[in-house]
This record gives C-alpha cells, sequence and structure tokens, in this order.
C-alpha cells in the first residue's frame, strides 16, 4: 500500500485503492482499485453499508459499497480540489460509559482526562505543566529545552526530548529564525529572523507575539537578554560595520554602543557580574 493518506473507523487507504482490515492491521482486504474515480483519493469516511471518499485528479466525491466496491456514485463535482470529508450522523458518535464524567470532566485528574484503550481513564497534562508520580496530578514545571530550527523555535521535555512541553513556534511567525534567547521573569522568548530582519518576542505560551526591533536592522546575529537591567542587546552589521546594539526588552530607546568590530556571531550578557 504506498502512500497512504487516511482513515476512518476500519477501512484504509491507499495510493489508488481502499482497503479494510481489523483494528489491529490483520486481515486486510482490498474493497476497490483503479476505477477512473478512485485516481488519486486523499480522504474516507464510512456510514452504514457505504464508503465515502474525494479525489484530487477528478474532483469528485463519490461512494461505493464499503464490503464490495460496487454501485460506484459520484455525489458531487467540485471546481477544486476536494480534501477532508466527514459524514455528520449522530450514529457515528454511539454513546458510552465516561471514565472521565466525575470533576467536570476531569475524572480523577487534576486536568485532562482520557480515555485508555481498555476504558480506563487516563489523566494527561497541558503544556507547561508535567504529571506527578501519582499519575493523577499535574504541577507547573518551568525547565525545558529550548531549540530553534529555521522555521521554528521549539520547548521540550529535558527527560523526554519527544515531548513538547510548549506551543511551537513556526510559520507564518517565523521566517529565519537564527538566535533565541528568554526572559524568565516575564516568562517571554526572543528571537531575531534573518529574512524579516525583525527581533521578535512572546510568551512561552504562545501568546503576546510582538515585534519590538524592526527598522534599520541588517544581518542580525548574536542575541541576549540583560535580565537585571531589562535590556536587550544584539549584533548587527551596516554599511560594512559590525556593531553591538541595545535597546529596552520593548525595542525602545535603541542605540549603539561598540563600533566596528571584526564579524563575531554570538553574544552574551552576565549581568549579575556586570
Amino acid at each position: 500500500m504506498e502512500h497512504p493518506r487516511a482513515i476512518a473507523l476500519d477501512p484504509r487507504y491507499g495510493s489508488d485503492a481502499i482497503y479494510s482490515a481489523f483494528y489491529d492491521g490483520t486481515n486486510m482486504i482490498e474493497i476497490i482499485r483503479g476505477h477512473e474515480y478512485l485516481s488519486h483519493p486523499f480522504a474516507v469516511s464510512l456510514y452504514g453499508s457505504e464508503v465515502y471518499w474525494t479525489d484530487w485528479r477528478t474532483n469528485t466525491l463519490a461512494k461505493a459499497n464499503k464490503w464490495t466496491g460496487h454501485n460506484v456514485t459520484v455525489i458531487q463535482k467540485t471546481s477544486a480540489q476536494p480534501f477532508d470529508l466527514q459524514i455528520y450522523h449522530p450514529s457515528r458518535q454511539p454513546q458510552a460509559s465516561n471514565p472521565c464524567a466525575a470533576n467536570e470532566g476531569r475524572g480523577p485528574c487534576s486536568h485532562l482526562c482520557l480515555i485508555n484503550h481498555n476504558r480506563s481513564a487516563a489523566c494527561a497534562c497541558p503544556h507547561l505543566m508535567k504529571l506527578s508520580s501519582d499519575k493523577k496530578t499535574c504541577y507547573e514545571m518551568k525547565k525545558f529545552l529550548l531549540y530553534a530550527r529555521r522555521s521554528e523555535i521549539r520547548g521540550v521535555d529535558i527527560d523526554n526530548p519527544y515531548m513538547n512541553f510548549i506551543t511551537a513556534f513556526t510559520v507564518p511567525d517565523i521566517d529565519d529564525v537564527a538566535v533565541i534567547d528568554f526572559d524568565a521573569s516575564e516568562e517571554r522568548l526572543y528571537w531575531t529572523d534573518i529574512k524579516t530582519q525583525t527581533i521578535t518576542r512572546a510568551f512561552i505560551n504562545g501568546t503576546g507575539l510582538e515585534t519590538v526591533i524592526s527598522r534599520d536592522i541588517q544581518s542580525i546575529r548574536g542575541l541576549a537578554v540583560d535580565w537585571v537591567s531589562r535590556n536587550l542587546y544584539w549584533i548587527s552589521s551596516e554599511f560594512d560595520e559590525t556593531q553591538i546594539n541595545v535597546a529596552r526588552l520593548d525595542g525602545s530607546l535603541k542605540t549603539s554602543i561598540i563600533h566596528g568590530i571584526d564579524k563575531p556571531q554570538c553574544l552574551a550578557a552576565h549581568p549579575v557580574r556586570g
């Protein structure tokens, strides 16, 4: 099965075919393949005895018998490529006992209650919190590994780097990030963007995004937050001259303090030592 793109209940969707299988992946059966309206499918859904799908190449919404693949019917032709589809009906969401019903939907948990595969309650925590050893209570955790790639900034759990600890900052808010720093007292991140030639900041919870430096900046490189004096330092080059600049953390009162230095790449501040 090449390039699977969608799944709905028991079917699996291939590049030009629809399959059904058990939840564990066994007993896979090909339902339909190679039909003229199944040449580049994207999404699939089920209702009753029929399977529904969208097709990019023919710009159609179509359906067929979900057991045999017979009786292929075009429901609608679209002017542009159709993407996802769903069959809205209460019968597709049958009711069941809820182990998370108590405590206003939190069940035994302090924050998020999830239903396990065995229908028991499992607790989880929002960003910037971690699950305690009792597996029920979340506590604040303001320690994480912060790193930047060109088009995103991520904060991950130091002990479990595959767990995102903050909401990732990415496009369109970031184009080409180069340097990051933080201000722990206000819980903000600061970063430079080479493409937009700006310095931007936001709270670690993803809110309060704002550009603080945006004018007359060329070749931004180093960046450092002075958390004591509440100032921001950065390196830039203008007219073949490299300089170190400073401003308040909100970008006001900008000035240059050191000129004519030879191609520095990084910058650090240690306000405790002065």
